[in-house]
């Protein structure tokens, strides 16, 4: 190499539960290149790692040992999170070495899988949006800012669920999704989660009977998410027997889980798709 590189890492502000970056690489020669990487704080807790920005700094060395800087890297950037990272950097930065960067750039997988339900799921949202803008002035969601990018989820949700880690991470996603719902009445009490606030804003305009049906996979989805983190999956019996709680087993019941992980995520994934369609077609009456 010939010429100094020099790397310039800056913190972003604050979007969802991640830490991002604007990395410039500069040199040698007329190099020049700008693009964003992104270290979720799940994966900064499992590499016990407290300074982001030297872990970024550390990443896109070797990074660029591997990729060189003949050609420009993706212009999408990089992400690094639990489902795709070693169980410490400097593991990450061998699989990096060793495997390459695909599995952690941020290019929008475009395969058949993707558009079948990832991509599909949010246009089933913005679609469930659009009906409430249009029939009561508001969105059904509020904006995931805060949560997750909408790119990253379309390809967390599209991806094969390996292993259950895998598979309640998307759960997870799902669960967020019920947590960013945007429908309560004026008077709600600020204090209720959003589930909770749109069972009372649906009674004015379903039965309860109705109610309980529309609601009913979101509340199947939240009661998976208790395995996660693991301390709430159990529940110990009067006679000091650990058991798997009842919510769960309800839950896994309800979705037909069977431990084929992958089979498990398309019948979650299916289910809950199915359920913001008919929320829309109840409430078109």
């Amino acid at each position: 190499m010939i010429g100094k590189q020099i790397f310039k890492i800056s913190l972003q502000p604050n979007i969802g539960d991640r830490e991002d970056f604007s990395v410039r690489i500069i040199g040698p020669g007329e190099t020049d290149y700008t693009f964003p990487l992104a270290l979720t704080r799940t994966i900064l807790a499992i590499w016990q790692e407290d300074n982001p920005k030297n872990a970024a700094e550390f990443l896109v060395k070797n990074i660029f040992d591997v990729i060189g800087t003949a050609s420009a890297p993706p212009e999408e950037g990089f992400w690094f999170d639990s489902y795709n990272s070693a169980k410490t950097l400097r593991e990450t930065a061998n699989s990096i070495r060793n495997k390459g960067i695909q599995s952690f750039t941020k290019v929008r997988l475009e395969n058949s899988f993707v558009q079948l339900i990832g991509a599909d799921l949010f246009k089933q949202k913005k679609h469930l949006d659009d009906f409430f803008v249009n029939k009561y002035g508001f969105e059904f969601f509020r904006s995931f800012d805060d949560a997750f990018e909408d790119s990253q989820a379309i390809e967390d949700l599209s991806t094969p669920a390996k292993d259950n880690a895998h598979f309640l991470y998307r759960v997870c996603i799902l669960s967020g999704f019920i947590d960013h719902i945007n429908v309560r009445l004026p008077k709600e009490n600020k204090q209720n989660k959003s589930l909770k606030a749109f069972k009372n804003w649906l009674l004015n305009e379903v039965k309860e009977d109705k109610l309980e049906k529309l609601t009913r996979t979101f509340q199947m989805v939240k009661n998976l998410r208790k395995q996660y983190p693991i301390h709430e999956h159990f529940d110990i019996s009067p006679e000091g027997i650990r058991q798997i709680r009842r919510e769960i087993s309800e839950a896994r019941k309800y979705f037909n889980l069977t431990l084929d992980y992958e089979r498990d995520w398309l019948n979650v994934f299916e289910v809950f798709k199915k359920s913001l369609i008919s929320i829309e077609e109840e409430l078109k009456n």
